[in-house]
């Protein structure tokens, strides 16, 4: 004689099963803030990266002018010189000046793309 299983289930008052909507609302405010949060970190992360490989490929552009020219430094320029003849540089600039000290000059060697900007300073007596 087979047996048989019954299984009751029973809601009353103080056994209620599930998430109240007040419980569903609050989870869902504390998942979208963090959301909003990860997005605005992951935003500045590739911000960053992208500034950064835009910084490097003007450094690498840059040394393909300055090591021909290292033991000859160019004269020095009146601001920005435009660079038409060179994809990866809009414009460079150049400055010299004396340090006061044992005849030793400062060249400053600047180079600019867009908004980014790096310098170079030499000294040479």
């Amino acid at each position: 004689m087979a047996k048989r299983l019954t299984l009751y289930l029973y809601c009353s008052g103080g056994d209620k099963k599930g998430f109240s909507l007040l419980e569903v609302l609050i989870a869902l405010a504390i998942f979208a803030i963090s959301a909003f949060g990860i997005y605005g970190l992951l935003n500045e992360c590739i911000y960053a990266q992208n500034f950064a490989q835009r910084r490097l490929e003007l450094v690498l552009a840059s040394t393909n002018l300055i090591f021909p020219a290292i033991n000859n430094l160019p004269e020095p320029t009146d601001g920005w010189v435009y660079l038409e003849d060179n994809p990866d540089i809009e414009a460079q600039r150049i400055s010299k000046e004396s340090t006061g000290m044992y005849g030793i000059i400062k060249t400053e060697w600047d180079f600019k793309k867009g908004k980014i900007t790096i310098g170079y300073t030499f000294y040479e007596k």
